[in-house]
């Protein structure tokens, strides 16, 4: 095993990550101000955070790989 400052920064960033999700669903899941009808359930909080999450690795994909990957992947025939 070897130790690189990287991966350690990697790590943390994951975990902060993982926490912030958690904290924010549980906040908007748990408004008091909404009538219960009216508060996102568990599916729908899944939703709402993956589609939060696609413009941002969309993003992030093509800041680290450019565009020659997403180019070849749309010209590949598909299955």
């Amino acid at each position: 095993l070897s130790f690189t400052w990287a991966g350690f920064i990697a790590a943390m960033a994951s975990n902060l990550a993982f926490q912030g999700r958690n904290v924010l669903s549980k906040h908007i899941m748990s408004r008091p101000d909404l009538a219960p009808h009216e508060r996102l359930g568990g599916i729908d909080m899944f939703c709402l955070i993956t589609f939060m999450a696609l413009p941002a690795l969309v993003a992030a994909s093509l800041v680290l790989e450019g565009a020659a990957p997403a180019a070849a992947a749309l010209a590949t025939p598909s299955v």
